[in-house]
């Protein structure tokens, strides 16, 4: 699932319910939701074509994201709407650290982030990427921003 939509599904919790102690533990859990639906995705290859377009793609959807965070910080959301926003995404945090650190610059090993619960995530979302998932995503974006839209 695109970061926008794990953005906009965890501010949707958090504007929805008020009780932090049920927010925040169903926003972090949301990732794991939405990432067991089949979803968009180009996924990361070798070749120089792929990896632009795998580039382009995280630039928009960072975009998106930071769209996000602007309109509700301006529409005036509270704490507790962007810490179930950052909950929602965070699970994604070991993969750009993993590409960041143990890809781009070669490093070695792994540590805490080749364990068990990086293996669940991965495992949850096999075969759910593809081109086509893009006709779940959109329409989940617009839902979650209507929803948005309508608890502000």
């Amino acid at each position: 699932m695109t970061a926008t939509n794990h953005a906009l599904s965890g501010a949707v919790i958090g504007l929805a319910i008020t009780q932090p102690a049920i927010a925040l533990p169903l926003a972090f859990a949301s990732h794991f939701v939405l990432d067991a639906v089949p979803h968009f995705g180009i996924g990361f290859s070798k070749s120089e074509q792929n990896r632009r377009l795998f580039h382009r793609y995280l630039l928009v959807d960072a975009s998106l994201l930071l769209l996000i965070i602007l309109y509700l910080y301006f529409a005036g959301a509270g704490w507790l709407v962007f810490a179930c926003l950052f909950l929602a995404g965070c699970p994604d945090f070991y993969q750009a650290y993993n590409y960041l650190f143990n890809k781009k610059f070669r490093a070695t090993g792994g540590g805490i982030w080749n364990n068990k619960f990086a293996r669940f995530h991965k495992d949850i979302q096999r075969g759910k990427e593809s081109i086509k998932g893009i006709f779940i995503e959109v329409p989940l974006a617009i839902i979650f921003t209507a929803a948005i839209t309508y608890l502000l």
